[in-house]
């Protein structure tokens, strides 16, 4: 951490601003194709999805972003997670009517609700990846800017990349995760459909009674099961490496900055102390680039999810089922909190760690005591920046995930929980 780190770092970063990293007669479409392939097998976070990703890929749910040298390996795969955003869009539009039926059995107009809000949540997953996937302002823009940025030398230096083997862990267990959902959501569905319903009317493949109307939603709900955790799941590994990588810098910033106001490295360095600020503000970046893609998500998750947590704790207490049914619905409240609680206790934590810097720089007195002009002008920009609005994942651009909404969502579930039951 001397001044030659430092000035190596600085020369780097001025001999990539002089393309002297490429060739000078290196073709701009080239250049792109470099970096792509660079992000794919050098992306501390992204290498490590090579599977994840894969099984994303296979059940339709994704495919790879824009890069310039997999557009036309990517074209099939791009294809069928068309296709199978118009099967779900197609699936919910076909359930719809079915709410406004007459009963079967009483009880069933809640539950008509609660799988014609899975099915949409699981259409809107699905159409939001395939957006996000093919625009260049999506994934692509994110991964290409934490690439160039917020891995760079000038992060290693500040000791803010996250490590890979952390990160291969995380993504295995989410592997083994998404494995034990959709294999029990198959099975509890194709006993729903088979076993406790009538043989007349079966609410997962409705209006449709035949066999061939069952095997084949049978198999659509293996996508609709892996739509509906994946997707979080991929927000969880993002969220928590923007995480890791703010956490990073704070502990960083601590040992460099702290230390020198306490006097045992002398003087703030400004040079250190800028280079931490840029740091910050590309992490900033990438978090608004990140929320670009996901506030959609996280809206369905507020909007759509809570409500249905709402209704399933309802048929759990109050629907005149057996235990079986019971056991099921009880199954079902469980994962959707769950994968509510994740995504919303991930975006609030990113949240908190994005401003924890505040605390911190308000304890370096030394700089309010410095009479180096430059250093005060870096300590103000950073102040300004932490001080400023809120950074983290939104709902959809209206509000950001943070403690103080976390602790409201709870409190409006249990509200609304208590007004249903008054209208039972």
């Amino acid at each position: 951490m001397d001044d030659d780190s430092i000035q190596t770092i600085s020369l780097r970063k001025s001999s990539y601003r002089s393309n002297k990293i490429y060739p000078k007669e290196l073709d701009v479409e080239d250049l792109r194709a470099t970096t792509s392939l660079s992000i794919r097998m050098s992306h501390p976070l992204y290498s490590q999805l090579k599977w994840f990703i894969f099984i994303m890929k296979l059940a339709g749910i994704y495919h790879e972003p824009s890069f310039n040298d997999v557009r036309k390996q990517e074209v099939i795969w791009k294809i069928w997670h068309f296709v199978v955003c118009v099967i779900t869009a197609f699936n919910f539009f076909r359930f719809v009517p079915e709410i406004w039926k007459t009963d079967i059995f009483p009880g069933l107009t809640y539950s008509e609700i609660i799988m014609s809000a899975w099915f949409f949540q699981v259409f809107v997953n699905t159409a939001m990846t395939f957006v996000i996937c093919a625009k260049k302002e999506g994934l692509l823009s994110f991964f290409e800017h934490s690439q160039m940025f917020c891995n760079s030398e000038e992060s290693k230096f500040l000791n803010c990349v996250p490590d890979k083997s952390k990160l291969s862990r995380n993504v295995k267990v989410s592997l083994v995760i998404t494995a034990m959902w959709v294999i029990s959501g198959f099975f509890i569905s194709l006993y729903l459909t088979l076993k406790l319903e009538s043989s007349s009317y079966h609410i997962m493949t409705a209006p449709w009674t035949s066999n061939l109307s069952i095997t084949l939603v049978m198999i659509v709900s293996v996508v609709f099961n892996l739509s509906s955790i994946q997707h979080t799941l991929l927000f969880c590994h993002i969220s928590e490496y923007l995480r890791t990588q703010f956490k990073l810098l704070s502990e960083t910033f601590s040992k460099l900055l702290l230390e020198s106001e306490e006097g045992k490295k002398g003087e703030v360095n400004e040079r250190i102390y800028e280079l931490i600020r840029q740091q910050h503000n590309h992490l900033c970046v990438s978090v608004q680039k990140a929320d670009c893609c996901f506030s959609t998500l996280v809206c369905v998750a507020c909007f759509v999810d809570i409500p249905l947590i709402i209704f399933i704790a309802y048929q759990c207490i109050y629907f005149d089922a057996n235990l079986e049914t019971r056991l099921i619905y009880a199954y079902w409240l469980i994962v959707i909190t769950i994968m509510v609680a994740a995504l919303t206790i991930y975006a609030s934590c990113l949240n908190s760690e994005v401003h924890a810097l505040n605390e911190k720089i308000f304890k370096l007195n030394a700089i309010a005591e410095s009479p180096n002009d430059k250093l005060l002008t870096i300590h103000t920009l950073f102040l300004s920046r932490l001080n400023g609005p809120p950074i983290g994942f939104s709902v959809w651009g209206m509000i950001i995930i943070s403690k103080e909404v976390l602790l409201t969502g709870v409190g409006m579930v249990f509200t609304y929980f208590v007004l249903l039951v008054q209208f039972k």
